[in-house]
């Protein structure tokens, strides 16, 4: 183990620390499993890591009721478990999209609502389906590549069923977009074709029943495990950058988060988290529309950097921006655990770790969790493609690497 002031350090603990080094090996595809806890059937949110590894991360390097923060939340699996743990948590995203599904699910409705919610949805998908030519695009829905010969039908659809749950209540118009978000992401991201009209229906009405049984299990799994105090829990949720939202929401603090667990945007990979790719590389704002989020992040908000930043050097200086922005978060010798990869390492991990340690961090390495000579964990990516942009051409990352700093003074 390496690094300097550590004292006690959780690393010591040797059977949480074999947890975390398991679930970092876990090559099991990530759902909502028998915990019922994922958030990952709601949507096909991009970089996400599994609940079993936040959870074990969590363990290791915080207490009950500690701070647990992620300032690149994603699909929110940190935030879900840090309350399953009864921790404090606190999630930050860029995204639109990340912050809305992470709401949704934890304001998952009962079981009650949720069924006459599914009796609700399936009459209005019928009635208008039978009848849509009766019914228009909504003006505001971003029609630009999602070619209207072939997609009208849909979209029509989907401005109907939208307008229907704002009419209805604040809970089916969440519910509403939760499942026409999900079913047009299957219909339109990395398509080539449209699905035919009667398909995109009855896949309509499957994903509702995917997505409220979710919510049904997540809230059910929850009220075993707490209680229903759980549902009081309101959780610290911001739309931004990190290294705006942490020194503005901690400035008015006292408390300091404890330790951090995340999975930060890879160096020189290219990852599409706020549009939608259509008919090849055609880009669609729609998924941005579904959720009502007039907010039109710029690619490198959501990647740190460019396609056209080949060199990296924008990724560098936002990873460090975003980086000061945790620390002036963060109580001095609180532990961050991160997952992360890299289309190039031999050139982008050292560069990495320096950055963050620039900002106030050491790198801690433990003999116990290596997977490799270099002292740190590395683990082979499953069944999951990452496109980057290296010398013009795609690329995958086949690793990822866990690290472990600490804050220091």
């Amino acid at each position: 183990m390496t690094g300097k002031g550590i004292g006690t350090s959780p690393l010591r603990q040797v059977a949480k620390v074999e947890a975390l080094k398991q679930a970092a090996l876990d090559k099991s595809a990530i759902s909502v499993g028998s915990n019922g806890t994922s958030p990952h059937q709601l949507y096909k949110y991009p970089a996400r890591f599994s609940p079993r590894f936040a959870s074990a991360a969590i363990r290791l390097v915080t207490d009950p009721g500690d701070v647990v923060l992620d300032p690149f939340m994603g699909s929110g699996t940190t935030v879900i478990e840090g309350i399953r743990h009864d921790r404090r948590v606190v999630g930050v995203d860029v995204s639109p999209i990340s912050t809305f599904l992470v709401r949704s699910l934890l304001q998952s409705s009962r079981s009650s609502q949720l069924d006459m919610f599914y009796s609700w949805f399936r009459t209005r998908v019928s009635r208008v389906a039978q009848n849509i030519g009766r019914f228009s695009i909504a003006p505001t829905l971003p029609v630009e590549n999602l070619e209207l010969v072939s997609s009208w039908r849909h979209l029509r659809l989907v401005s109907q069923l939208i307008s229907n749950g704002q009419d209805k209540s604040p809970t089916y118009d969440r519910l509403t977009r939760q499942v026409v978000l999900r079913t047009c992401q299957w219909a339109f991201d990395v398509r080539t074709e449209i699905p035919p009209f009667p398909l995109f229906v009855s896949q309509m009405l499957q994903v509702c029943e995917e997505v409220l049984n979710t919510c049904h299990a997540f809230s059910e799994f929850m009220d075993e495990e707490w209680g229903r105090g759980w549902r009081r829990v309101t959780p610290s949720i911001f739309e931004g950058t990190s290294s705006e939202v942490l020194k503005r929401e901690f400035r008015k603090k006292g408390e300091k988060v404890d330790a951090v667990v995340t999975s930060p945007p890879y160096p020189g990979v290219h990852v599409l988290y706020g549009r939608w790719q259509v008919r090849g590389r055609r880009e669609t704002d729609l998924p941005l529309w579904i959720i009502d989020s007039d907010r039109r992040p710029r690619e490198g908000d959501y990647t740190l950097h460019s396609r056209r930043d080949v060199e990296n050097n924008s990724y560098f200086k936002l990873l460090a921006e975003n980086m000061c922005g945790v620390r002036s978060a963060m109580k001095t010798g609180g532990y961050m655990v991160q997952m992360v990869g890299f289309n190039d390492p031999q050139n982008q991990l050292e560069r990495f770790v320096k950055t963050i340690e620039r900002e106030g961090f050491s790198e801690v390495r433990s003999k116990r969790l290596a997977t490799w000579e270099d002292g740190r964990l590395w683990r082979e990516v499953p069944s999951r493609r990452w496109y980057a942009n290296a010398k013009g051409s795609g690329v995958q990352t086949k690793k990822e690497v866990v690290l472990i700093f600490q804050s220091r003074d």
